[in-house]
C-alpha cells in the first residue's frame, strides 16, 4: 500500500467507525504484512491489545514504550 493520504485516513475513519478492534488489527496485519507493528506501555490497553493479538493468532511485532512512569523492576 502506498503512504496514506489526509483523505485516505478520513475514509478510513468513516469504514472503521463500527468495526470491532480486531477487525481493525486484522485489517493492518493484511494491508501492511510485516511491516505492521503494535506499540505498548505495557499498561491496561497496551495489555488488552497484546492480547487481541496473540487470540487472534497475530504474529506482529510489539513495540515498547518507556513513557517513564513505569517501576525500575518493570523495565
Amino acid at each position: 500500500m502506498a503512504r496514506l493520504t489526509q483523505a485516505d485516513l478520513i475514509d478510513l475513519n468513516k469504514t472503521f467507525e463500527k468495526r470491532t478492534p480486531q477487525e481493525l488489527i486484522q485489517w493492518v496485519k493484511e494491508t501492511f504484512g510485516d511491516r505492521a507493528a503494535a506499540i505498548s506501555a505495557m499498561q491496561k490497553t497496551g495489555a488488552v491489545i497484546c492480547h487481541m493479538l496473540s487470540t487472534l493468532k497475530i504474529d506482529m511485532k510489539v513495540l515498547f514504550v518507556d513513557t517513564g512512569v513505569l517501576f525500575p523492576e518493570t523495565l
